[in-house]
């Protein structure tokens, strides 16, 4: 669990798909026939609903990809966003050609877990330190008199204390880029 600082687990993705695969067999059987064409699966025979948080999405994901067979597509859409315009819905008549779909809870008020979630770990700040550091492009860059400059003339300008010119220069770099 700490590991995966609670995502989804490569062994949570493999039971829920495991899950999905044992429900198609009962829904999708000869005998019990609640799908009565396999083929005809589609976005208004099927969909899944999740909130915004990452190991959600991951899990819906999962399940339907044991719950569907391989050729029916699966796609992603905000609950809000409109599958598809009224003229585009009239010249296909069907979502079928689309897929099904996994409706995504929207984010409010600045609480988008979905892009944001790595943000809020607390090892967050230095492991985005260290990448940075890392980065070759941003040692090129820091190396470069050019943007030295450039920091220079916006510090001038702007009077940002994060383009200070004793400041490092990756620092003042992750402040012109932010």
């Amino acid at each position: 669990w700490k590991e995966y600082k609670g995502q989804l687990t490569p062994i949570g993705h493999k039971q829920l798909q495991d899950l999905g695969g044992s429900l198609r067999k009962h829904y999708v059987s000869e005998r019990n026939r609640f799908i009565v064409d396999e083929s005809s699966i589609d976005g208004n025979s099927v969909a899944c609903y999740t909130s915004n948080v990452q190991r959600t999405i991951q899990s819906a994901w999962s399940f339907l990809l044991g719950f569907l067979q391989p050729s029916i597509p699966i796609f992603f859409t905000f609950r809000s966003d409109r599958i598809v315009s009224d003229e585009e819905r009239s010249r296909i008549n069907t979502r079928r050609n689309i897929g099904v779909p996994i409706f995504i809870e929207d984010a409010a008020n600045n609480d988008d877990k979905l892009f944001h979630e790595w943000t809020l770990h607390d090892e967050y700040p230095a492991w985005c330190a260290r990448n940075m550091a890392q980065s070759p492009l941003l040692q090129r860059f820091a190396a470069d008199h050019s943007y030295q400059d450039l920091a220079d003339r916006l510090h001038s300008a702007l009077g940002l204390p994060g383009l200070d010119p004793n400041q490092n220069m990756l620092d003042r770099l992750l402040t012109i880029k932010d």
